[in-house]
């Protein structure tokens, strides 16, 4: 049985970045920061709500749909500051947080996530005690990493994967290749206890389990705009809260 009281979700929103105050952009009239704030919410499995940021405007926003503010140091808040490092700070920080079994690491600058998503990445986590994370991911051979080639000093390209012998020139016949969509984690809050060496992501921990998925993403250029306005509106049956005529802010 999932219990409410023990699961988190921590919102993280940094103003700077390589599009700096990208997370408050309106998207059909809502701040972009807000439909990961409101899917968790409509999750109804989410009993404590905080979002963590270096700017007031953001927290200020992050308060009026209910999320306890935690203020982010400046040195954590950089364009290539660790999503990781803002995490534990959180944690450190946060009683009602620490006390979680469940920590739901939602980020801001994403629009493409609904409710069911994050239910069923609570209900996987909950249900095996062996799974360290949850994570939202889809697959991709076209970038597969026996595909993939760096570039040695600037100049010849070389294989990543060094033992290729016997390797399918044929992507459909390699290995299934998983990419995280970065929407948000599910993580078991022991995890920030431990140091693990398999991802370069400490609080995913070293078993992490895959939600397959379409078409999300995270918003880093003017084009991911538009992009997720139409996405929003063509998965409109999976945010129905947002088109309901109690909604604000979303025209229909």
């Amino acid at each position: 049985m999932i219990d409410k009281n023990r699961i988190g979700a921590l919102v993280l929103a940094k103003s700077k970045s390589t599009l700096n105050d990208k997370n408050i952009r309106k998207i059909l009239n809502r701040p972009l920061m807000a439909y990961p704030m409101l899917a968790a919410i409509n999750t109804n499995l989410i009993s404590n709500l905080y979002l963590s940021s270096d700017s007031d405007t953001y927290l200020k926003i992050g308060s009026d749909f209910g999320f306890n503010s935690i203020k982010r140091p400046i040195e954590l808040s950089q364009a290539d500051s660790k999503s990781d490092d803002a995490v534990l700070h959180a944690i450190n920080n946060t009683p009602e947080l620490n006390q979680c079994d469940i920590i739901i690491v939602l980020h801001a600058n994403v629009g493409t996530i609904y409710p069911e998503l994050i239910q069923n990445a609570i209900e996987i986590l909950n249900s095996n005690p062996e799974i360290t994370s949850v994570v939202p991911a889809h697959i991709n051979n076209e970038y597969n990493p026996y595909r993939c080639f760096f570039s040695e000093k600037g100049k010849f390209l070389i294989p990543s994967i060094k033992n290729t012998v016997g390797v399918s020139p044929n992507r459909q016949d390699l290995p299934k290749a998983y990419f995280l969509d970065h929407s948000f984690w599910c993580i078991r809050r022991t995890n920030l206890d431990k140091t693990f060496s398999f991802c370069p992501w400490n609080s995913l921990g070293d078993k992490i389990f895959p939600v397959l998925t379409q078409g999300m993403f995270d918003v880093h250029s003017e084009d991911d705009f538009e992009k997720t306005e139409k996405w929003i509106i063509e998965n409109n049956n999976k945010l129905n809260y947002l088109f309901n005529d109690n909604s604000e802010g979303v025209s229909k």
